[in-house]
């Protein structure tokens, strides 16, 4: 289920291009790999393949991605070269984390057996945004006594769904959004959503993932 692009582009061999770095690209998106019109979301990295000296990016989304690929390349066979060589590029790669992201940047990802995503939400916190196409009760029953207030983002078809007990304890002081799609220019559905966010404050941080 995960949609992560690894990509690493070399510098054309031309004159222009002389003594230029190649450059590594990390996208993590909620995109599969059609040309649907979706409302989608992801997160584009970028750097350069210098050494390695960026330590923001090295110590949680570089370290992240590359036990990932590791995982992956035990896992599979016939793809070993291109996950070495893209393990090497990651870890030569010093990418410049914006701003709001120097203090933490991690890759967060789950392998059959390991740790649930719900790990890595805060236990208490004041709100939280959910934007997602898929709504499920048991994940639900968990996120409502964690937060004071949730604002939650999905379609119809999931809200109604989830059961009259779930619906009385969304509806105390929580906000709930329904996303219609648009018509297309030939009569079909587009900006349908599919994308998948959550940010979670607690009196102290914010967590987005």
């Amino acid at each position: 289920h995960p949609k992560v692009w690894v990509a690493r582009y070399e510098p054309k061999a031309s004159a222009q291009a002389l003594g230029q770095k190649p450059i590594v690209r990390i996208v993590c998106a909620s995109r599969n790999l059609t040309t649907s019109p979706c409302w989608e979301l992801f997160a584009a990295f970028e750097g350069q393949e210098n050494g390695g000296t960026s330590e923001n990016g090295k110590t949680g989304l570089v370290s992240g991605l590359t036990s990932f690929l590791a995982r992956l390349n035990r896992e599979t066979s016939g793809s070993e070269d291109v996950l070495r060589r893209l393990q090497r590029a990651l870890q030569n790669a010093q990418i410049d984390l914006p701003s709001q992201m120097q203090k933490r940047c991690r890759f967060e990802w789950q392998w059959h057996g390991g740790p649930a995503l719900w790990a890595s939400f805060p236990q208490r916190g004041t709100r939280a945004l959910v934007i997602s196409p898929f709504l499920r009760a048991t994940f639900l029953s968990r996120l409502v006594p964690a937060f004071d207030r949730l604002t939650i983002v999905s379609t119809q078809e999931e809200f109604d769904a989830l059961s009259h007990v779930a619906h009385q304890a969304l509806a105390e002081g929580n906000e709930l959004f329904v996303v219609r799609s648009a018509e297309a220019e030939d009569g079909s559905a587009a900006m349908q959503l599919h994308a998948k966010l959550f940010i979670c404050e607690t009196q102290t941080t914010t967590t987005v993932l």
